[in-house]
């Protein structure tokens, strides 16, 4: 399904740079901004390689 190439850049590590954080009702949250989401898919997959589904939202 994935190559050789995309398995190992999946298990990559993340690079804590790109880790942001935001504090909401005494919790502290992580969280990745979806631009940068979107850059790895297209940097991964390629251009159109991916799709996203969105399931629920509340």
């Amino acid at each position: 399904m994935f190559s050789t190439q995309q398995q190992h850049l999946l298990a990559a590590p993340l690079d804590r740079a790109n880790v942001q954080y935001r504090n909401q009702s005494n919790r502290s949250f992580s969280y990745l901004e979806g631009w940068h989401v979107i850059a790895e898919a297209n940097r991964i997959f390629g251009f159109d390689g991916w799709q996203r589904e969105t399931i629920e939202l509340k």
